[in-house]
């Protein structure tokens, strides 16, 4: 006999569900940026239904074949005002800044058909989660963040706007992460509780593969792992 509470809290997004603040059905996207980030984003909106794009660069140059790209100064908004839009750059400083300049835009949130999603998180506008993704439970996400292929999002934990997680980070529950943080590949972290969750302030920057075992303290700080030493002999 199955529990009652058994019912799973999490589930893998169908298209449909996969957009936040789109028009439904809706399949044109307008695309701040045009390098590596920009190609992650394109990849996971044709698999969830997009169908027509047009890419925004500040000079008009492109990493991505075969697409639109107008530059900047060229482009008016008012040209798109029934296109869904999401800034694709990884730098937080640019992202920020077009997140900002466009917000008369319908900013949307791309979510990888692989990702898992619990239906109680909450995701804000401009955010992309990446392939192979988890989201906890009462978790959050601000505007504009990034959180890549394969990373972790505990239960009760919140990354705050325009912060970047990058690919297989692990955060577990009761974390609180800054805003505009960037936490490198492969860095993971202890857990908090409710009544003392750990905390990462503002502006901090965390290197990949680093341990973090306690809150950090101070706004901005640049956190580096040891780095590996390797003896190399001369004679060979």
């Amino acid at each position: 006999m199955k529990s009652q509470n058994s019912k799973h809290k999490e589930k893998k997004f169908k298209p449909v569900e996969v957009r936040t603040n789109s028009l439904i059905n809706c399949k044109k996207l307008l695309i701040f940026g045009a390098s590596g980030h920009a190609k992650d984003i394109l990849d996971a909106a044709i698999s969830i239904g997009y169908e027509e794009f047009t890419l925004v660069t500040t000079d008009g140059s492109s990493d991505i074949a075969d697409r639109d790209t107008l530059k900047e100064s060229d482009f008016a908004p008012s040209d798109y005002a029934d296109w869904d839009c999401i800034v694709a750059i990884g730098n937080i400083t640019r992202r920020k800044h077009f997140y900002s300049s466009y917000a008369c835009l319908r900013q949307v949130s791309i979510v990888s058909p692989s990702a898992v999603v619990s239906e109680s998180a909450k995701i804000g506008s401009g955010c992309y989660i990446g392939a192979f993704a988890y989201i906890g439970p009462n978790s959050t996400l601000g505007q504009a963040c990034i959180v890549n292929t394969h990373s972790i999002i505990g239960h009760d934990s919140k990354v705050g706007a325009y912060s970047q997680i990058g690919p297989k980070v692990c955060i577990p529950g009761n974390v609180i992460v800054g805003e505009c943080v960037f936490i490198g590949a492969g860095a993971i972290f202890n857990n908090g509780s409710k009544e003392s969750p750990l905390l990462v302030p503002d502006f901090v920057e965390i290197g990949m593969g680093c341990h973090i075992t306690n809150s950090i303290k101070n706004r901005g700080l640049k956190i580096i792992p040891k780095p590996n030493h390797i003896s190399i002999n001369p004679n060979q």
